[in-house]
């Protein structure tokens, strides 16, 4: 499960609006409603496309794409 709290924060802050975010990568409102309401499930490539369009640092697109360290649920620590 990905962080979609932070997502959605990282798309306001560089696109301003989904409608905008959703322009600027060619993706339906619905993809990315139900991607941020966890609905749908990214693959590798709509990943890597998310942090290239978002400029992502590692440390942003771990705790978005990766926030927990291990399958029983054990989150990640900020460093």
């Amino acid at each position: 499960m990905i962080n979609t709290s932070l997502l959605r924060s990282k798309i306001y802050g560089t696109y301003h609006s989904q409608a905008e975010f959703g322009r600027a990568i060619g993706w339906s409102s619905n993809k990315i409603c139900n991607t941020l309401k966890g609905k749908h499930t990214l693959d590798v490539n709509e990943c890597a496309e998310l942090n290239t369009s978002l400029k992502l640092t590692m440390q942003e697109y771990m705790q978005i794409f990766l926030p927990l360290l291990s399958p029983n649920g054990v989150e990640q620590q900020a460093s």
